[in-house]
């Protein structure tokens, strides 16, 4: 299919950008729904299924800030085949919430984790290894990890066979979500604490994952891309656009859902 280009409008940030104006895009209006900022309430969950309801899994997916990550997990709903879930970001996603079995932020992973019961198997890569020990047992056993620490290693210190053995660990289709806050400050601002990855490793990262993904004929169901900052932030926005020009033009370049 042809990859199809979907901006979720919460915040109304990417209207003051530029990235997407060239290209055939759909649009999710958000505005106007109460309770969908950090958290997703079960009423503004039930009108954002609604308002997808047309919308396939297929495609490119710009989430807004990180605060609506958690709209991964809406999309993931509609996946009705056993897959994998590949998410880079520099935190867990994995925090159970203070309140209930409410979807948030920083607990979405593991909310499908428990919900989602075609979801087989979360690679996570991106966050400090001392905040995936945090993780809570029953997720981190159904995770495979790859932090920080182990990116500084296969990209700074050259040992790239670490992301051969982490790539080749897929066997199912896979569906990717990028926070850009994995990516460091120079080249994102996302109202997040960041890591310190650096755009082309972020890509190079992907590349692998999409050539294993072709040379064994796997599907990729679907990409998701989140890491706004606030649209009063001018500088950041400048920032900000720019990259997602290039992670848009990275993804429809490669024709990763184009059918062979």
């Amino acid at each position: 299919m042809k990859n199809e280009v979907v901006l979720m409008d919460f915040s109304g940030v990417y209207r003051e950008e530029n990235f997407w104006k060239e290209e055939e895009v759909r649009w999710i209006s958000a505005q106007d729904i109460p309770g969908t900022n950090c958290y997703c309430d079960d009423e503004a969950w039930k009108i954002l299924q609604k308002r997808m309801e047309s919308f396939s899994f297929k495609g490119i997916h710009f989430l807004d800030s990180g605060n609506y990550h958690y709209m991964t997990r809406l999309w993931l709903e509609k996946i009705r085949e056993p897959f994998q879930l590949l998410v880079l970001d520099n935190h867990t996603d994995m925090q159970l919430p203070a309140f209930g079995g409410i979807l948030s932020c920083g607990g979405w992973i593991a909310h499908a984790l428990e919900t989602q019961p075609y979801l087989k198997k979360v690679f996570l890569a991106g966050p400090p290894q001392k905040d995936w020990e945090e993780v809570e047992a029953s997720f981190r056993e159904k995770t495979e990890f790859f932090g920080r620490e182990r990116l500084w290693e296969a990209y700074k210190e050259g040992n790239r066979s670490l992301i051969k053995q982490y790539v080749e660990k897929i066997f199912l289709p896979l569906y990717i979500s990028v926070d850009r806050d994995i990516l460091c400050e120079e080249e994102a601002c996302t109202g997040w604490s960041q890591g310190d990855t650096k755009e082309e490793e972020l890509f190079d990262f992907l590349e692998e994952f999409f050539s294993y993904l072709s040379e064994n004929r796997i599907p990729l169901l679907g990409i998701d891309v989140c890491g706004e900052g606030e649209p009063e932030n001018w500088n950041g926005l400048s920032i900000n656009d720019k990259g997602n020009g290039r992670i848009l033009k990275f993804l429809t370049e490669k024709g990763v859902f184009d059918e062979k």
